[in-house]
C-alpha cells in the first residue's frame, strides 16, 4: 500500500487500496486490529459495509454494489439463536456454534454498526442500486433489528443504544415493523433519561466511541420525534465537550477517559482524530497514516464521519484555544469529571466510577505534558476491586485508593528517584506518597504503595 494520507481527501484513495476485487472484500490494513495478534483476519466485513458506503458516495457503483452482496452473504440468519442478524468481524470466522461466548465467537454490536451503514445506504443510493439488492438491504437490517436480544444493551452503553434505537425506529417506518418501533423508542426514552439527569452520555470522553457516538446522536438529530430533539442536544453537548478537552498545543484530548484504548491521539488512529481530520482537515489529532498504524482498521469510518459531519445541526467547533481552563461534568451514577488545560500541560480526574465500567479503557486519573519528542503522559489505573477517587488541585492529581493498597500507574516518562517517596517523571511532573513507591516507563506495570493519598505535581 502506498498512499500517504495528509488530509481528509486522501482517505478515499487509502480504502481503494484496501479493496481486492478478488475477494470482493476489504483486507485488514497495517496495524488492523493488532490487538487480536494471530486471530486477526485478513478480510474485514463491517469495514466493507463502509466501503460500500464510501464506494458509493464516490461514484463507484459497481464495486459497491460487489462489496454489499458479500457483506450481506456473511449475515448470520438463525433465528432463535443469540447471534441470529449479526455478522463475523474476519471473513474467515467459523459460524458460531452451540458452544458459541460472546465477544469471543461473535460481537453482537456488528448488528449495529453494520445495519445502520445498509440503512444509509438505502436511503441514500437507492435509485442506483438493483431494486432486489435493496430489498435484499432491508431484509438483512430487519434481521438485524429482530435478532437483538431484548435487554441485551443497557442505556449506559452509550454507542450500541444510540445506533439500536434509531436502527429499530429506521426499521419500523420502512418495513413496518410495529414491535421494534416500540422497542426502539423504549431504549431511546432510558438513553435520553440517562443523558439528559447530568447533560453527557455515559461513554464520556471516549476518544474511539465519542465518534460513533457524535454519528449516532446526528442519526437521532435527522430522524423523526421522539429522536430528533434529543438527538440534537446530544450532538450539541458532545461536540463542547469536544471543543473544551481539546488542547490545541499538546494536540490530544485531556481525560479522565471513560473509555480509552490509548493515551495519546498521535499514537494510533482515534474516531476523534478522524472526525477531526474529516471536519477541519486537521491531521494533527492522528498519527502519519502509511505503514503499521495501530487500530488503522477505524479508517474505514470516514464515510460515517463524514455523513454526521453534512448532516450535523452545528458545525464542529474551532479550537478553544484559551489557556488556563478548567470544568467539572457530572456524569451519570455521581460519577464527577474534572479537566484543566494549561499552555503546556493539562490533567484529568474523577471520583465515583464503581461500576458499568470497561476497566482496562477506564482512566480515573490523567496528566499530559509537553516533552521533547511531542507529549509524556501518565495514567492512574482502577479496577472492580481496587476502585480509585481522583481529585485536582492547582497543579496536583490527588489519588485516592478506595481501600488501602497499591494504586497502580503507567507513564511515558523517565523516572528518576529523588527520595524514599518521591520520583520526578520526565521534567515536570513529581509523584509523592506514603511508603515504597515503584514507577517504572511505559511497558512495565508501575505501582504506588503505601497509605494515604498519592499526589502527582506538576512544576
Amino acid at each position: 500500500m502506498t498512499t500517504v494520507v495528509r488530509g481528509a481527501n486522501g482517505l478515499w484513495a487509502w480504502s481503494r487500496e484496501h479493496w481486492d476485487p478478488s475477494r470482493q472484500l476489504v483486507a485488514n490494513p497495517a496495524g488492523g486490529y493488532a490487538e487480536l495478534g494471530p486471530f486477526a483476519g485478513k478480510y474485514l466485513i463491517r469495514e466493507t459495509a463502509w466501503f460500500a458506503l464510501d464506494a458509493l458516495g464516490h461514484g463507484e457503483v459497481d464495486i459497491a454494489v460487489q462489496a454489499i452482496r458479500s457483506v450481506l452473504s456473511r449475515q448470520y440468519d438463525r433465528p432463535g439463536r443469540a447471534w441470529h442478524g449479526t455478522f463475523p468481524i474476519f471473513d474467515h470466522d467459523p459460524e458460531p456454534g452451540d458452544d458459541a461466548v460472546m465477544w469471543l465467537s461473535y460481537d453482537p454490536n456488528w448488528r449495529q454498526f453494520i445495519g445502520v451503514t445498509l440503512a444509509l445506504i438505502v436511503d441514500g443510493y437507492s435509485d442506483v442500486l438493483p431494486v432486489s439488492l435493496v430489498e435484499a438491504c432491508e431484509m438483512a437490517v430487519g434481521r438485524a433489528v429482530e435478532g437483538e436480544p431484548p435487554g441485551r444493551i443497557p442505556p449506559s452503553y452509550s454507542n450500541p443504544a444510540l445506533m439500536h434505537a434509531w436502527l429499530a425506529d429506521w426499521a419500523a417506518r420502512r418495513l413496518g415493523l410495529a414491535d421494534a418501533q416500540a422497542e426502539g423508542w423504549a431504549l431511546a426514552d432510558q438513553v435520553t433519561r440517562l443523558f439528559d439527569a447530568s447533560g453527557c452520555l455515559y461513554e464520556f470522553n471516549s476518544p474511539t466511541y465519542d465518534g460513533v457516538n457524535l454519528f449516532a446522536a446526528t442519526l437521532w438529530a435527522n430522524a423523526g420525534e421522539p429522536l430528533r430533539a434529543p438527538g440534537a442536544r446530544m450532538t450539541a453537548a458532545l461536540l463542547d465537550a469536544m471543543s473544551f478537552l481539546y488542547h490545541p498545543g499538546l494536540h490530544n484530548l485531556c481525560g479522565p477517559f471513560t473509555r480509552a484504548y490509548g493515551m495519546d491521539l498521535s499514537s494510533r488512529i482515534t474516531l476523534y482524530g478522524l472526525v477531526r481530520l474529516v471536519a477541519c482537515s486537521d491531521p494533527a489529532a492522528l498519527p502519519p497514516i502509511s505503514g503499521d498504524v495501530e487500530h488503522s482498521h477505524d479508517l474505514f469510518f470516514a464515510p460515517l464521519a463524514e455523513w454526521a459531519n453534512r448532516h450535523s445541526p452545528e458545525p464542529f467547533p474551532a479550537d478553544n484555544h484559551r489557556l488556563p481552563r478548567r470544568r467539572t461534568f457530572s456524569l451519570a451514577g455521581g460519577r464527577q469529571a474534572t479537566a484543566f488545560l494549561g499552555p503546556d500541560f493539562m490533567m484529568g480526574a474523577e471520583s465515583g466510577g464503581r461500576e458499568g465500567l470497561v476497566w482496562d479503557q477506564y482512566v480515573p486519573g490523567s496528566v499530559h505534558w509537553a516533552a521533547a519528542e511531542g507529549v509524556a503522559w501518565l495514567r492512574v489505573h482502577a479496577g472492580p476491586g481496587n476502585p480509585v477517587d481522583c481529585s485536582l488541585g492547582d497543579t496536583t492529581l490527588a489519588v485516592h485508593p478506595a481501600a488501602a493498597g497499591s494504586v497502580t500507574v503507567t507513564t511515558t516518562g523517565t523516572v528518576e528517584r529523588l527520595g524514599a517517596s518521591r520520583l520526578r517523571v520526565g521534567s515536570r511532573v513529581t509523584i509523592r506518597g506514603a511508603g515504597d513507591l515503584s514507577v517504572r516507563p511505559l511497558g512495565t506495570v508501575t505501582c504506588v504503595s503505601g497509605p494515604g493519598p498519592v499526589e502527582v505535581s506538576v512544576d
